[in-house]
């Protein structure tokens, strides 16, 4: 995750914001479709992720990376479940619990984003 690079963007929701320039070795590496992340404030907020070959772990390897890369520049990852293609309510609570087995608790009411979650 060394080769990530953090470029400011201004400011979201007055916060300072940067968006995260992800290569392509790192979509290689953990076998990603899709990724993009953004820096707002203390929290590095993941807003698409789709693997190439779900069940094989590269997510959960992402995630544990990622969050190391983040906790190691002082950033909480956060994230809202949201699936890439299928809307219905039962790929919400596949993506939930998969976050849950990750390290991920849903935020409380009055938090930022009552659908948000956040790596504990």
């Amino acid at each position: 995750m060394a080769q990530l690079k953090v470029a400011p963007i201004g400011e979201i929701l007055g916060h300072p914001a940067s968006c995260v320039c992800i290569p392509r070795a790192v979509f290689d590496e953990y076998h990603l479709k899709a990724f993009d992340c953004t820096v707002i404030g203390e929290y590095l907020e993941i807003t698409r992720f789709v693997v190439e070959d779900k069940g094989c772990g590269h997510g959960s390897r992402l995630l544990r990376d990622l969050d190391e890369w983040a906790r190691g520049r002082g950033l909480r990852l956060c994230l809202t479940p949201q699936p890439y293609y299928d809307t219905n309510e039962r790929s919400v609570k596949r993506l939930i619990r998969f976050y849950e087995r990750n390290g991920f608790v849903l935020a409380q009411e009055g938090e930022w984003c009552p659908e948000a979650m956040y790596k504990a």
